[in-house]
C-alpha cells in the first residue's frame, strides 16, 4: 500500500515551522541589520558602512586570530583526545564508564564556574602562576591569566570533551580482530595505528575536529574573561558590537554573517572530503 502524496510534507512540517520561525527568520534579520545604518541601535536605512568596516585592517588580525586560535583549539585538542579516547576504550567496562563519565563532567557544570576556577588558578597568587614563577617559567610580577596562551588554555580544556566523545564512539564501533590481524601479519604499532586505526576511526576524528573547530570560532566566553582586550576574537567582538557601550549593530551582523561564511566553508569542505573517502 503507497503512501499518500500529503503524509511526507505533513510530517515535514513542524520541522520546517521550527526552521523557519528560529533560524531563517533571525538569520534573515541579522543579514537585513548588516545593510542598516548605524544608530540607536541602529536605523532601518540602507547602508555598507558595517561590511566596509569588516575589511578593516584590524578586523582582518582580528579574523586571522580567531582562525589560529580556533586551528591550534582543534589540533590540541585532537592530539590529547585521541590518546584518551583510546585509553578510555581500552579499559574494561567498569573502568571505561568511570573514565567517560569523567571526561563529560565538565560540560555538565556552568562554564562560567569553571572558567573562574582557571582564572583563580591562573593568576599570579593562584596554584599554576605561583609554580611558574617559582620554577622561573614566569617573570615575578606577572601572570598568565589575560593572555592568549590563557585564553588557549581554557578553550582546549572546554572543547576537549567534544574531540573525546565522537572518536571514542567511533573506536568503540571499530572491529578490534582487524587491528590482531594486523600485528599477525607483521605490523608493527605505528603501521597499525596508520593503515588500520585511523582509517576506520577517521569518521570520529572528523566529527571531533568539526565540532571543537566551530565551537572556538564563535566563543566570547572565555576569551573574553581569561584573554582580556589584548587577544580579541570574533565572539568577544560581536559581543561588544552589540552590547557594549560603542555599540555597532551593522558592524556586528556583518561580522556574525562572515564567522558564519568561514564555518559553512568549513563544513562543505569536511563533507566533500567524506564523500570522496566513502567512495
Amino acid at each position: 500500500m503507497t503512501e499518500p502524496r500529503w503524509q511526507k510534507p505533513l510530517l515535514l512540517t513542524p520541522a520546517l515551522l521550527w526552521l523557519g520561525v528560529f533560524f531563517a527568520v533571525p538569520l534573515a534579520l541579522v543579514a537585513a541589520a548588516s545593510f542598516a545604518t548605524r544608530g540607536t541601535p541602529l536605523e532601518w536605512t540602507a547602508s555598507l558602512d558595517g561590511w566596509r568596516e569588516t575589511f578593516r585592517p584590524s578586523l582582518l588580525r582580528i579574523f586571522g586570530r580567531t582562525l589560529l586560535f580556533s586551528a591550534v583549539t582543534t589540533i590540541a585538542c585532537l592530539v590529547m583526545g585521541v590518546p584518551l579516547a583510546w585509553f578510555i576504550v581500552r579499559r574494561g567496562p567498569r573502568v571505561r564508564q568511570l573514565c567517560y563519565a569523567l571526561v563529560l563532567i565538565p560540560l555538565v557544570a556552568n562554564s562560567l564556574v569553571l572558567v573562574y576556577a582557571w582564572m583563580n588558578l591562573l593568576r599570579s597568587g593562584g596554584a599554576i602562576g605561583s609554580t611558574l614563577i617559582s620554577l622561573g617559567l614566569l617573570p615575578k610580577g606577572q601572570q598568565l591569566l589575560y593572555t592568549g596562551w590563557a585564553s588557549l588554555l581554557g578553550m582546549v580544556y572546554y572543547y576537549l570533551p567534544f574531540m573525546v566523545y565522537p572518536v571514542y564512539t567511533s573506536l568503540e564501533k571499530m572491529d578490534w580482530r582487524l587491528v590482531e590481524a594486523s600485528a599477525d601479519l607483521g605490523a608493527g604499532p605505528r603501521q597499525t595505528l596508520r593503515h588500520v586505526v585511523l582509517p576506520l576511526a577517521w569518521p570520529g576524528l572528523a566529527t571531533g575536529c568539526i565540532l571543537v573547530f566551530i565551537q572556538a570560532m564563535g566563543t566570547f566566553v572565555i576569551p573574553d574573561l581569561m584573554g582580556g582586550s589584548k587577544e580579541l576574537l570574533l565572539g568577544t567582538l560581536i559581543n561588544m558590537k552589540f552590547l557594549g557601550q560603542a555599540g555597532n549593530w551593522p558592524l556586528g551582523a556583518a561580522i556574525s554573517l562572515l564567522t558564519m561564511a568561514l564555518i559553512t566553508l568549513g563544513l562543505w569542505q569536511y563533507f566533500r572530503l567524506r564523500s570522496r573517502m566513502e567512495k
